[in-house]
């Protein structure tokens, strides 16, 4: 093929392509700004309700974990569950029931009643007190139950005295660890006050045992 005959070839897909599209050169490119342009308005509204998605998430989310908090989680919580468990360990190796003891005088222990309450007072020394904010309030309690159920052996205190002393300071425990639970969140409106308080209650149920 001759040069000339490769220019009057241009030529020609030239002029073929301008009568396809016969608007000037600047008009072309105007054209195809315009249609990208819904393509862009596209993106950007579909990142901006992505965003707002997240942002609707992360509050549901956070609203959620604010609720759980307020029934006592993470504080000490699982320290209870554990305590739990441990206390029925202890009932399945000693064999006693401080909630199924009947028969007993005020002033008597049953046969292995000393050895399941040495395992409960493990269960608190290794449990509870090292997750607690006020560790001396449990330790006071073992202390003070070691000490009663020696008197209680020795005729100088009976069981109901013991119950009673001991249900004195369960409940000086339970209002100490609610006190601390409204110090991490002092907004805390009324509903969850009355779920945290309830969550107390359950909470040292197990202490009430002793």
């Amino acid at each position: 093929m001759t040069s000339e005959t490769t220019v009057n070839a241009i030529s020609t897909l030239s002029r073929r392509s301008l009568e396809r599209d016969p608007k000037p050169a600047n008009e072309r490119r105007q054209s195809h700004e315009d249609m990208r342009a819904p393509v862009k308005g596209l993106r950007v509204t579909e990142s901006r309700v992505m965003i707002a998605l997240a942002a609707g998430l992360l509050i549901a989310g956070c609203a959620s974990q604010s609720r759980e908090d307020a029934s006592g989680s993470p504080y000490m919580k699982e320290a209870y569950a554990q305590f739990k468990s441990h206390l029925a360990d202890c009932t399945a190796s000693h064999g006693f029931d401080p909630d199924n003891a009947p028969g007993l005088g005020e002033n008597e222990l049953a046969p292995t009643e000393r050895a399941w309450r040495a395992c409960a007072y493990e269960g608190v020394e290794r449990y509870l007190a090292p997750n607690s904010k006020s560790p001396e309030l449990y330790r006071r309690l073992v202390t003070t139950d070691r000490i009663l159920t020696d008197d209680i052996e020795k005729g100088a205190v009976t069981r109901s005295a013991r119950k009673a002393r001991i249900e004195a300071m369960v409940e000086e425990i339970r209002t100490q660890e609610i006190d601390h639970m409204l110090a991490e969140d002092p907004r805390m409106d009324a509903e969850r006050r009355v779920e945290t308080n309830d969550f107390t209650r359950r909470m040292v149920e197990d202490l009430r045992r002793f």
